[in-house]
């Protein structure tokens, strides 16, 4: 998982249970997030953000070693500096990932295919992008048969869930009260919360309105996943520093 209660977001371990945790990576700097486990043990991906002389930077993919060590670099500044959110074929074979048009910039329209996504096959190292929408595409989600993959997009001014059938590339949007995603934005973190499938491969599990929901893709239906969180908060005041507002004269 990620965490900042090191000064700065890196990865970090636990047991499944809470209990305890442990920094992985120790970057003053750079900035990693969106772990995700791979299909072989051991290994993981993440972005790892790099600042250089623009403040946003630029987002790679590596795979780790829970073990430690370098990693592996997946992504490159020519072909992906702004990698987004990724995600293992079901056999290992392929990472599919978001990937932004060009490194950020504030007025870009996200109409334009801002995002789309790629398909890299780890035998061949070959790079496919496979969706070409003009509201984009982003948080890919592979079914676990790989033969369907979910993601998000943009219709006009909503955010809906769409359904890829790999072979054929045939679209189905299936979801669309969803919340708003994050394509325009800085999209550190994500342009939308993680989700999955049912190890069946029938059924969406994802967030929408602060709540979880899991979507029937055959028929639409969806149900909500009740769940409680005991969470501890530490409220303190609010800063509120004094500022002089003029030093003498002000001529016009």
């Amino acid at each position: 998982f990620t965490s900042d209660r090191g000064g700065s977001e890196n990865l970090w371990t636990m047991n499944t249970d809470g209990t305890a945790p442990a920094a992985f990576t120790e970057e003053s700097v750079h900035r990693w997030t969106d772990p995700v486990w791979a299909p072989e043990p051991g290994w993981f991906l993440a972005r790892k953000r790099m600042v250089d002389t623009r403040s946003i930077g630029i987002q790679e993919l590596w795979m780790l070693n829970a073990a430690g060590g370098a990693g592996v670099q997946i992504t490159t500044l020519e072909a992906d500096p702004h990698a987004g959110e990724a995600a293992f074929s079901a056999d290992g074979r392929y990472i599919w990932f978001s990937t932004r048009n060009g490194r950020f910039e504030y007025d870009q329209n996200v109409h334009h295919g801002l995002w789309q996504i790629v398909r890299f096959d780890r035998q061949l190292g070959e790079r496919t992008v496979v969706t070409s929408l003009s509201g984009g595409a982003v948080r890919p989600t592979p079914s676990p048969d790989g033969k369907t993959l979910a993601f998000i997009s943009r219709d006009r001014a909503q955010t809906v869930l769409m359904l890829m059938d790999v072979v054929s590339g045939r679209l189905r949007r299936v979801a669309d009260f969803l919340d708003k995603d994050a394509m325009e934005a800085f999209e550190l973190r994500g342009a939308y919360p993680r989700m999955d499938w049912s190890p069946d491969g029938k059924e969406l599990v994802f967030w929408a309105g602060g709540k979880l929901w899991r979507l029937d893709t055959a028929t639409l239906n969806r149900a909500e996943i009740p769940f409680r969180a005991l969470v501890e908060h530490r409220v303190t005041d609010s800063v509120h520093p004094a500022r002089r507002v003029g030093y003498g004269d002000v001529h016009a």
